[in-house]
């Protein structure tokens, strides 16, 4: 067992072939990307990178199977956003480009050529050489992709954060093949955690934010795309607390998070699913 770590992502290659990464917290002076590999009978650790600090938010895979991984590392002594290929037993740097950039928070895989890279600041391309800022995506941090979801090379979406004047507004924006562009949510105070496929259209989860006296309360939420715009759908929960992962499987919507019940308890992991 992993001890004084967190996993903050899965990728499912096959049955017998799982991926999670996250962070590694045993040295409490610097953190190490953690890596660990399901292989139809145990979960093993795969050493890391060979980076004196960093850590690991989300991994995928490509078309051919290889794992990507993306996050944070110090790297020649400076701190920014990486994406590691794992080839051959070994990490690959696919650094060139992001070492302006913060963190790397969410990846999606279209060929080796083809990637995608959600940012602290911004939105990064990948063409198999170098990651290159997107100019549709502004680069000051107003607004954070923080999930990617493809649905092929001219059918991408985004949700994440917009931090704005009256506070954080949820956002989606989605790519066709020509440029991003963004799509209209509910004007409340949201932000989304995740976006899944779900029988043809994404669907968003995340949290929303109520007055409570004076303090914000948090909310699950769930958003749909109702073909011209991201409406909100029904909550699995109405407690307090988060959604933060969706995926689509055997024909359910699935997702995942925490919720208070009652307010004042600790939190409890949640799971729930439609069909």
């Amino acid at each position: 067992m992993q001890t004084n770590s967190s996993l903050e992502s899965v990728v499912v290659v096959g049955a017998n072939d799982v991926w999670a990464v996250g962070e590694d917290r045993t040295d409490p002076m610097a953190s190490k990307p953690l890596v660990m590999h399901w292989n139809g009978r145990k979960w093993k650790v795969v050493p890391g990178p060979a980076v004196p600090a960093g850590s690991f938010d989300d991994v995928a895979a490509g078309p051919d199977g290889a794992i990507w991984a993306t996050g944070w590392a110090r790297v020649d002594g400076q701190e920014h956003a990486v994406v590691y290929k794992y080839v051959g037993g070994a990490w690959k740097a696919l650094t060139n480009g992001l070492e302006q950039s913060i963190n790397g928070n969410a990846l999606s895989i279209i060929s080796a050529n083809d990637a995608w890279l959600g940012l602290n600041a911004g939105l990064a391309h990948y063409d198999g050489k170098t990651w290159k800022l997107v100019s549709d995506v502004p680069t000051d941090g107003s607004q954070i992709p923080i999930a990617l979801k493809a649905a092929g090379p001219k059918d991408i979406w985004f949700v994440g954060v917009h931090h704005t004047v009256d506070g954080e507004r949820p956002l989606a924006l989605h790519y066709d093949g020509v440029s991003w562009k963004p799509v209209s949510t509910p004007d409340e105070a949201a932000q989304l955690y995740d976006v899944a496929l779900y029988k043809g259209r994404p669907v968003a989860v995340g949290e929303r934010f109520e007055e409570t006296g004076n303090s914000l309360v948090a909310k699950p939420v769930v958003m749909r795309f109702n073909g011209s715009k991201f409406v909100r759908a029904a909550s699995p929960a109405g407690a307090e607390g988060t959604l933060t992962s969706a995926d689509v499987s055997g024909g359910r919507l699935w997702t995942a998070g925490l919720v208070f019940t009652p307010a004042e308890a600790d939190p409890s992991a949640f799971a729930a699913f439609a069909e």
